[in-house]
Formats: C-alpha cells, structure tokens, sequence
C-alpha cells in the first residue's frame, strides 16, 4: 500500500463528521511552518498537554523530527502546509521550493505536486492549507482542483488567506470539502486569542505567541481542527 492510500483511509474516516463552512461553535489556532526551525521544534514540545493543530511544510529541515513529536502527542492534528506562489515572488527574493505549487501550473501539475508534498510528509494528515501563495489562491482554476482533490479524499481545507482576495474558501465551499478560512493572524497581535471566532492562525517558531497559546489553551476550551462543528 502507497502512503498516500494509507493517508487517505485515515482521512475517510472523518467523512460522516457533521461539519460547517464557519467553524462557530468551537475554536482552533493552527500553528503554521511546522518542521522550520529548531525554534519550532523546542516550541513544539511545550504543547504536549493541550490541544494543537501543526501544519507541517513538506520537506523542511525538522520535519521528520516535528512528526515524531506529534506521534506521540494524544491530541494533535497536522495540516499539510502547502507552499504556494505568492505575488512577485522573485521580486520579493522568496522561494517555494520542489514542493511549491505555480501559478503556471496545468490542474495535473498540481494534483501531481500536491501527491508528492503528502507523501513528504508520510503521516495521516488532516488537511491542508496554503504557505504564502498570494497569487495562487487568486486562481479559481487551481484552487477548483485544489477543492476538488481534498472533497474527494475527506481532506479539510484551510484557506490561510494570506491575501483578502483569495479565492481557495469559495472553491471549497463549492467542491464540497470541508472547508474554513482564517480569520486572523495572531502572532503581533496576540490578544486576538481572546476575541477571535473560528480559526486563527499563529507560527510555531514564535515562542511569544506558543507561550500564550499554551497558557489559554490550559485555561479555555480550544480544539484541534477535526473536531469543529
């Protein structure tokens, strides 16, 4: 058996969960570039006793070791981080790398990308969501293949609306995938745990924003993302 079959039995199993497009009734914080840095890693290890949802980036250099951990955590869920391009991308001196998902891309290129970034991971993800891709997530045709893929494999996906005119929610909305979008990032603005509906997002190298969302998680009811409703 393939370790993306294997991926995608796991993630059948959560096909029957009611869902909704709006995650009202419970919240999440995803903590983005899993695998990063060993910052990320040392940061990782303090969540061991509340809820956490990783999102991993294929490939990166503590990947393997960030998985591991993960494996060991009884509540933790892990969202592939898909690197995606964003605007101006050479302009701006950034890359995606071999996994990175172009804007250039026919519909199989990215099907064929994204398989490959879900066996990178070898691990039951829960879904996906989007490194950077400002300028992908504009791009209903990719992001429609993108929907399509997760609705078809029970994956859940995660607009990190990285730009305010992403398309990727609508796409999901539309395929039929269990599909949410961020509401805010948290990292500079930290109170927004408090106040925040849905899901937000934060970055698990950032030791300010793991130590706050360590104390509220042990204070507050928090969720991994397979359990909103």
């Amino acid at each position: 058996m393939k370790r993306r079959d294997f991926i995608r039995i796991i993630a059948l199993s959560l096909a029957s969960i009611p869902f909704r497009s709006y995650a009202r009734d419970r919240k999440c914080v995803v903590l983005d570039d899993g695998g990063c840095s060993r910052k990320s890693i040392a940061n990782l290890e303090k969540l061991v006793d509340v809820p956490v949802t990783v999102a991993v980036l294929p490939g990166s250099g503590y990947q393997r070791q960030t998985l591991n951990i993960l494996r060991q955590y009884k509540n933790a869920d892990v969202l592939l981080h898909q690197p995606m391009e964003p605007i101006n991308m050479k302009e701006r001196g950034l890359s995606i790398g071999q996994f990175g998902i172009y804007n250039s891309y026919s519909k199989k290129q990215a099907i064929e990308t994204l398989e490959r970034s879900i066996d990178a991971l070898d691990y039951p993800i829960v879904g996906m969501n989007n490194h950077m891709g400002s300028l992908v997530t504009q791009n209903m045709g990719l992001m429609s293949t993108i929907a399509e893929y997760c609705a078809e494999h029970s994956l859940i996906l995660l607009d990190s609306r990285t730009i305010s005119t992403s398309v990727m929610y609508d796409a999901g909305i539309k395929a039929g995938a269990k599909a949410y979008r961020n509401s805010c990032f948290i990292d500079d603005h930290l109170s927004r745990l408090y106040s925040f509906s849905g899901v937000a997002i934060g970055h698990i190298q950032n030791t300010d924003t793991v130590n706050r969302y360590h104390s509220f998680a042990k204070r507050h009811d928090i969720s991994r993302i397979s359990q909103l409703t």
